[in-house]
């Protein structure tokens, strides 16, 4: 049986430079127009990438406007924190040591580091893609609703599904890409977290700039009070 995509083919804003069109075709299965047929990409760097949205829009062309886009919002030093522990991997690296870095600089770090705290900047990169394609083809979430949702109220996978006219069905939970480490208070404290998380706010990262794009969008919003 033939092998497809995996679930982050890591394509737009970073390996789109090196194949085109017909490799990443390659990745998908044939549309024959006989069935629906739904592919997905769960890239996350895509949406830190400020080329992706316009690699998107020329890739697929006048069929830009059938895409959903779905994204996650975690808090923004959780999310720095899982993609520390992610990179470094196996690695007797601090955390702490890493976020003093972010503060005492005011975010001004470079390569991976500076990488890593883009991806917490929620606000600058939706903007990006309503740029380039619908608002209302967007449906944000929070993380938690998603990783911890509760089985007496309708899920975000039923409400994905729902907008692409496919039929779900109950499958076991799956788990990848997980890393054991300390929690954020035990790990930063009060004080080194609050620094950490108004960096982060003033470059984009928090609530108001978010919803400040996201105000007068059409975009969905599911599971926001």
């Amino acid at each position: 049986k033939k092998q497809f995509m995996p679930k982050e083919p890591h394509w737009f804003g970073s390996h789109s430079q090196f194949g085109g069109k017909s490799m990443w075709l390659k990745l998908y299965p044939q549309c024959n127009g006989e069935r629906h047929t739904v592919t997905w990409d769960c890239t996350p760097d895509t949406l830190i990438s400020s080329s992706a949205p316009y690699e998107i829009a020329t890739y697929y062309g006048k069929n830009k406007r059938h895409i959903v886009f779905l994204i996650l919002l975690r808090e923004p030093v959780a999310r720095l924190q899982s993609w520390f522990y992610h990179l470094y991997r196996g690695k007797d690296l601090s955390f702490r040591a890493f976020a003093e870095d972010i503060v005492r600089t005011n975010g001004s770090v470079r390569g991976q580091a500076s990488y890593g705290m883009k991806g917490s900047l929620y606000a600058g990169q939706i903007a990006r893609f309503f740029k380039v394609f619908q608002s209302y083809q967007f449906i944000i979430c929070p993380y938690r609703l998603f990783t911890e949702a509760s089985q007496q109220q309708p899920s975000l996978v039923d409400r994905v599904l729902g907008r692409l006219g496919i039929e779900g069905k109950d499958a076991a939970v799956a788990r990848s890409n997980t890393h054991k480490h300390g929690s954020i208070e035990d790990e930063l404290g009060q004080k080194l977290f609050n620094q950490l998380q108004d960096v982060l706010a003033h470059k984009g990262g928090a609530a108001l700039p978010v919803a400040s794009v996201l105000s007068g969008s059409r975009a969905e919003l599911f599971g926001f009070a």
